[in-house]
Parts: C-alpha cells; sequence; structure tokens
C-alpha cells in the first residue's frame, strides 16, 4: 500500500487507543527469568573478549580502548543479571527479528536479540551484533509491526558501524571523567543509545528500507515513532475511575481526585537543540520523504503471533510494576496496576502489587518522607495526575484506613505467608506509627450508624417532652431532673459523621465489631512503644563486632581500579575481582564461617539459576539502601524468602572496592576504598558494615588481611572466644 501524510492524526489516534489483550494467568507470576543454557556472551570474562575482537578487527583503526571500554560496559550489563533469553518476552523478540531479517540470513546469524528488564524505554545495539530491547519498550508498543521497526532502526546503527563512530565522537568529550562507570544502571543504558542526528536519521532511513520488504503495514511506522514520544507516559493512558480503591465495605469519595486532569504537554516539534536525537517530527518529515511512493507488501499489525505480543507485552508490562515498587515509585505503580486489572481482571500478581504499592506509601507518610514516594499533581501529566491529586490529598488516618482494608482483604482472599505478613506489618503501621485514633473508628456502617442514630433519638421529641414536664404539677426538683436526662439524649447534628470526610472510619467496622480491632491496635499501640524504647539505643555491627553467623552467601564482588587520569584499568579491575572472590573462599585457620559464593565471573553453560538470582539479589540491595535503614519490607521479599531456603542462611555479604592512584604530598599513592555490609534478609535490615580507605595497593598478604577481618567479624567463632 501508498501511505498517505492525511491519515497521520488518524494513525496516532488508532495507535494510542490500542487493541485489547488475551487475558493472562498471573496468578503465579513473581518475575520474568531466564532459562536454559547460558549464552556465551556471559561466560566468557571480558579480557578474553577483548583480546580476541581487538585481534580480529585490528585493520580497522580503532584503538585497544575502543575495544577494552565497550567490552566491559557491555559485559556489566550482560552480568547484571537482568537481561531476558530463552524465556517468553525475549522468544518472541527473536521470532520478529528472524521474521524481519528472512532475506539476511547471514546478517542476522551474526545478530543476538536480549530483553532487558529497565524502565528506560529504550532499545540499542553493539559493535559485537547484540541488540538489546528493554521491557519498558515492549511494554508501551501497540502491535508487532511497530517492534519490528524498532529491531529494522537498530539492526541499520550495527551494519552501519554507528557505535563505533560514537565511540570516535565522544572519546575525547569523556576523557579521564570516570563518569561513565560511576552511572547507575539506568543512566548508563541512556547512554549506550546516545547517536548524532544523522546517524538516528540514517538509521531511520534503511531501517524503513528493511520495514518495506515485510508484510507489516507502512502506518506502523509512524506509530512506533508516536510511542517513542509518549514513553514518559506510564504505558496507558486510561481515565481514572474513582471507586477503584472502593471494596464491599468502604467507599472512598470520588472528590478526593480532584476534577481535572493535566494536559501533556510534549510535542512532535519540541526543542532538540541539545538532544542527541532529532525531534519526532523531524523524523517523521524525514521517513515521509524515504516512503515517496514506494509501495509496501502489506498491511498487517502482526505476522509472527498477535497472541504471542500480547503475551509479551503483558509480561513487560508486569515487570515495570516490579521495577517500579522496587524504584519506590509506588503511585505510578499502583496506576499502572489499576489499568493493567482494567484490561486484564484482578489476578494474585495485581492484588499482591498493589498490596505492596498500598503499603509502601503508608510506611512512607508515617514516617514524614512522603514526597520522596509520591508526585505532585503539577508535576503530573495525563490520566494519572487524578491519582496523584488523590494520594496527596488523602490524610495519614485515611490512607493507613484504606491500605489496611485492601490488605486485609487480600489476606483473606490469599490465605497464604505473603499476604498475611504484610496484614501483620500494616496492622502495626496503623496502631503505632500513623495519626489515626482507634477509638474513633466506629462499630457501624455510616448506614448503620445513621440508623442507631436515628433510633435513639427519633422516638420521641425531646423539644414536646420537655415543654409538657413544664407544664405538669411536678415539683422544681423532679422538672429539672427529667429535663436534664431529656437533654442528655439530645444530639449535634454537626457532631454526626461526615460520610465524606469520616469515610475511612466506618471502613473497618466489621473488624471493629466482630474482630476486636480497637483493642488489637491498643494493644498493638502499647507493644510498640515499648518495642520503641528498647531498641532506642540498638546500634549496627560496624567495624570491630562479631556477628556470629554460621553461613554467608558472598554477592558478586564488585571492583574497579583506577589510574591517576581517573580512566578505569579494565583488566586489573577484571583480576581484582576475580582475586577478591579467590580470597573470600579461601581456606583461613581462624574461620569457621561457612560461606557461598555466586560470582557473575564465574558462570558456567549450566549457572542460569545463578544468573537469576544475581539479578534478583542487586534489584533488592538497591532497594534496601534506597530505603535508608527504614523499617519496611522490600518489594522482592517473597523472591529473597525463596533464597533463603534454597542457601540455607538470610546473609548476604555485598562488597565494593574502588582503587584510585593519587599523590600523597608529592609521594604516589594507592588509595584503596573498601566497603562490605551484609544484610539480614528475614527482615531486610543491614546488619553489619565494614567500611575502611587506606594508602595500599589491594593485592597480596594486604588484601588477604582486609578480608580476612570483614570474615573473621561476621564468624560466630570469634563470639564463642570473647
Amino acid at each position: 500500500m501508498i501511505f498517505r501524510p492525511d491519515r497521520l492524526i488518524l494513525v496516532f489516534v488508532l495507535a494510542f487507543l490500542g487493541g485489547s489483550s488475551s487475558a493472562q494467568d498471573l496468578e503465579t507470576f513473581t518475575t520474568n527469568k531466564s532459562n536454559g543454557p547460558l549464552p556465551r556472551d556471559f561466560t566468557e570474562l571480558t579480557s578474553t573478549k577483548y583480546l580476541a575482537d581487538y585481534g580480529q578487527n585490528a585493520s580497522t583503526g580503532l584503538d585497544e580502548a575502543f575495544f577494552l571500554e565497550t567490552r566491559y560496559f557491555i559485559d556489566r550489563l550482560l552480568l547484571s543479571g537482568r537481561i531476558l533469553f530463552n524465556e517468553p518476552i525475549s522468544n518472541y523478540v527473536n521470532q520478529v527479528a528472524k521474521y524481519v531479517l528472512k532475506e539476511e540470513t547471514a546478517l542476522l546469524e551474526s545478530l543476538r536479540f536480549y530483553v532487558l528488564k529497565s524502565n528506560v524505554t529504550n532499545a540499542f545495539s553493539t559493535d559485537q551484533g547484540i541488540i538489546f530491547v528493554t521491557t519498558a519498550l515492549l511494554a508501551h508498543l501497540e502491535n508487532e509491526a511497530q517492534l519490528a521497526f524498532v529491531l529494522a532502526h537498530e539492526v541499520s546503527h550495527f551494519t552501519e558501524k554507528h557505535v563505533r563512530d560514537r565511540y570516535i565522537e565522544s572519546s575525547v568529550a569523556n576523557q579521564g571523567t570516570g563518569q561513565y562507570e560511576r552511572a547507575g544502571l539506568e543512566e548508563r543504558v541512556r547512554k549506550l543509545s546516545q547517536y548524532s542526528k544523522d546517524h538516528e536519521l540514517e538509521a531511520d532511513k534503511l531501517g524503513i528500507e528493511m520495514y518495506l520488504k515485510t508484510e507489516y503495514a507502512v502506518d506502523e511506522i509512524y506509530g512506533a515513532f508516536g510511542a517513542l514520544l509518549y514513553s514518559y507516559l506510564p504505558f496507558d493512558d486510561r481515565v481514572v475511575d474513582t471507586t477503584f480503591l472502593n471494596t464491599p465495605e468502604m467507599t472512598v469519595p470520588g472528590f478526593y481526585f480532584g476534577t481535572e486532569v493535566n494536559s501533556i504537554t510534549v510535542e512532535e516539534d519540541y526543542d532538540d537543540e541539545g538532544s542527541t536525537h532529532p525531534n519526532i517530527k523531524k523524523r517523521m518529515d524525514a521517513a515521509i520523504d524515504v516512503l515517496g511512493d514506494q509501495i509496501s507488501n502489506g498491511d498487517k499489525k502482526f505476522v509472527v503471533s498477535e497472541a504471542g505480543f500480547n503475551e509479551c507485552r503483558t509480561l513487560a508490562r508486569c515487570e515495570e510494576i516490579n521495577l517500579l515498587l522496587a524504584e519506590r515509585n509506588y503511585g505510578r505503580a499502583l496506576y499502572c496496576i489499576y489499568a493493567t486489572e482494567k484490561r486484564l481482571g484482578v489476578s494474585r500478581f495485581l492484588d499482591l502489587a498493589k498490596v505492596k504499592a498500598l503499603y509502601g506509601l503508608t510506611v512512607y507518610e508515617n514516617v514524614g518522607r512522603y514526597s520522596e514516594v509520591t508526585t505532585a499533581f503539577n508535576d503530573s501529566e495525563g490520566e494519572i495526575s487524578r491519582l496523584d491529586f488523590f494520594l496527596r490529598e488523602v490524610s495519614n488516618p485515611q490512607l493507613n484506613v484504606i491500605a489496611y482494608r485492601h490488605i486485609y482483604n487480600a489476606s483473606r482472599k490469599y490465605p497464604d505467608e505473603v499476604f498475611q505478613e504484610y496484614e501483620r506489618l500494616m496492622l502495626n503501621e496503623m496502631a503505632v506509627h500513623s495519626d489515626l485514633d482507634a477509638e474513633d473508628l466506629e462499630a457501624y456502617s455510616f448506614d448503620g450508624y445513621l440508623e442507631v442514630f436515628n433510633d435513639t433519638t427519633g422516638k420521641f421529641d425531646i423539644k414536646d417532652s420537655i415543654e409538657k414536664i413544664d407544664a405538669s404539677d411536678l415539683s422544681k426538683y423532679d422538672k429539672i431532673k427529667l429535663k436534664k436526662q431529656l437533654r442528655a439524649l439530645e444530639v449535634d447534628t454537626e457532631e454526626i459523621r461526615d460520610p465524606n470526610k469520616d469515610f475511612h472510619l466506618f471502613a473497618l467496622a466489621d473488624l471493629v465489631s466482630e474482630d476486636g480491632l480497637k483493642e488489637k491496635l491498643l494493644s498493638k499501640k502499647h507493644e510498640g512503644e515499648k518495642d520503641f524504647a528498647a531498641t532506642e539505643n540498638e546500634t549496627l555491627n560496624e567495624n570491630g563486632f562479631s556477628l556470629g553467623l554460621e553461613k554467608v552467601v558472598i554477592v558478586d564482588p564488585l571492583s574497579v581500579q583506577y589510574d591517576v587520569k581517573n580512566q578505569i584499568k579494565y583488566i586489573e579491575s577484571e583480576q581484582l575481582k576475580l582475586k577478591v572472590a579467590e580470597v573470600y573462599m579461601a581456606e583461613f585457620k581462624r574461620i569457621s564461617l561457612e560461606r557461598h559464593l555466586i560470582d557473575s565471573k564465574n558462570l558456567s553453560v549450566s549457572g542460569i539459576d545463578a544468573y537469576n538470582d544475581i539479578g534478583v539479589l542487586f534489584q533488592w540491595v538497591m532497594e534496601v539502601l534506597e530505603h535508608e535503614r527504614l523499617d519496611i519490607l522490600t518489594s522482592s521479599n517473597e523472591q529473597i524468602k525463596q533464597l533463603i531456603e534454597k542457601y540455607g542462611t538470610s546473609h548476604f555479604l555485598f562488597t565494593i572496592i574502588n582503587c584510585t592512584k593519587g599523590k600523597m604530598v608529592f609521594i604516589p599513592a594507592t588509595y584503596t576504598e573498601l566497603t562490605a555490609f551484609s544484610i539480614d534478609a528475614k527482615n531486610d535490615r543491614i546488619e553489619f558494615v565494614y567500611s575502611d580507605k587506606a594508602n595500599y595497593k589491594p593485592k597480596g598478604k594486604i588484601l588477604d588481611v582486609y578480608l580476612f577481618n570483614i570474615l573473621y567479624q561476621l564468624d560466630r567463632e570469634p563470639n564463642k572466644r570473647r
């Protein structure tokens, strides 16, 4: 077919309406995990890859630094535990790629397609032939054709060697900063797709030519551009149903959601002067020029499988919810849960995610850190802005009651350990940390409350009765006594509960009347005050204390060495990492601590479980650190409990070594900063911290001594000898 520019507006409208998605079985879903044997990309040392690739490309004129830096950065990503392969999402992406490249078999064989668990909406390629697509991008796409164009675009970056050109252009600007290594994972993902505007337009042009050889509809090229343009919004811009937090026992008044929806401000022709990418309008205009009067081979949105796309997108959206919870973006997570529930219906996964979001919001509200995990209405765009308004509008007692009502109901719907734990914790939050006065909770629903009130005051007219007493022959004393008793029955109508302002006080009526909730809250409050007094002076085991552990899991130690120009010494960094792992697992006469090492640099082809565990553990530890010792259950606690059972311990040790060169006065010095901390996964608390910075080179017996000291402080035997 021939694309007609006058259909552009209609294309955008249809693209964002989206089709229906087949229901997924999300009852047992927790997170997406890779399967099968580990590909070679994950089992070879970075130094081995660098030497082989540099040797094969010596004639290209690229220096060693290119191969060192790119292999190192990509390996950090590959070994993060967040790459998906041999599972439904990546299998589907590979099927689409195979179709797009059906006439380019040699090219297809030189490429590998992986999916990265990330909430950065992105896709990028490497000069090695690895193409990554993020789960966030898959969550935002509307059909298979849009995915096909994204893949064609990234393949074009590879064939035109744009990655190598980008390195040459940026190497001088980034010389000696060390900024890339120190950036977080999400920032590194963004930087991996920063091409020049010319390269972007060239990849669009070649990608379109590749796309036109398929049976996909040309219009969907513009749909893909639209998906990218609006990717900063949630994956669905669905009108908020103000009753979605209601339960059979609780009605949240709709006015708490406000009446305004903030406009979506981004435009296709946004200012791109400071951006690496041309704006969407320029890309669309260029695409129209490329297309001209060319005729495509078809008008399909799906060729490989519509059901496969729907499954892929649903799993990607569920992963986005997981990541939002781990990132403490509870408001956006709640909106995405709502949107997914509207599309697919309720499920255990979505119910548990809602529990986690409401629990997280409440804990942060109760400690005065609510602004960290919510978005101000004025900073929000689209339909989610009404939910953001609501989250800032409800009071502390109201939020606590809403959360507890939902968590209590979920714990009855799913009577398993996970939901029971959240109910116990939420009850404690409401009793000990909230502003709710348990005495204010009513034992009646609001309708029942009004009925009791009317029964009490409506059986007779108090004013008429007083007039009759005054007209009677009773003594003054009897008249005063009777009128006093009657007036005691009078109720000021202004004191009647307001069903809008006080909806939360009736939301737990069944639990107050039948389950003794008031007494439980008062008892918990008293216990909580005693516990706080007992733990007020509790200190963390830090540099010099013996923790008394029997077993610890050592999680993928991190190490980076820098030269005097603050540039990473890649080979030395990898060697140091291997050495740290070796020392940790060495036999020490004075150490009886049982140790299990999970090391990304020592993965075998059959090491898929260890690889997935690394992903879970690093997502977990980042969330623990973000909470800053806050007493809160992490969103991945369910998976962490499985690892406790798997490894036979709840203690996980994380280690970071940074080694920099400098001068001490005029004498060359090597500063080594060693930080290690252990987390007790039973309660998600940091239980031990070791931190030291000194002038020494991390090798030989010196490194042995420092790591021995860490193990010694964790060991149970030193406790016995004290």
